[in-house]
């Protein structure tokens, strides 16, 4: 009994989320184009975070990069978060769930 008045009063949201979830999906499987060139900068250096360790220091761009000018990596918490899509075996299947989760956070986060 109780469960189901909890489905009633939250299946709206449910119902929200599941249209986002459903619209990121397929904005990122319908697109040909998948990433700018800074999506690929950023996958790489969560990827390098995986592999290395989060308390990475040695980064072969950094001359080329915001780190070499401000001494700190100011999308640190950004890479952190990709970190997960670096565990798939393909990377654009990683870019896509990145950009899928991405895409339907910042739409729930508008709601």
């Amino acid at each position: 009994m109780r469960w189901r008045l909890l489905m009633r009063r939250h299946a709206p949201f449910a119902l929200f989320v599941a249209a986002i979830v459903i619209v990121s999906v397929f904005l990122y499987t319908r697109s040909e184009n998948l990433s700018s060139e800074d999506g690929f900068y950023h996958f790489r250096h969560a990827a390098l975070y995986r592999v290395n360790g989060i308390g990475m220091s040695e980064f072969p761009w950094i001359p080329y990069s915001a780190i070499h000018s401000f001494s700190a990596d100011i999308w640190y918490g950004f890479h952190l978060l990709l970190i997960p899509a670096t565990w798939f075996r393909d990377p654009v299947a990683g870019l896509r769930f990145a950009g899928i989760v991405i895409t339907a956070a910042t739409l729930l986060l508008f709601y």
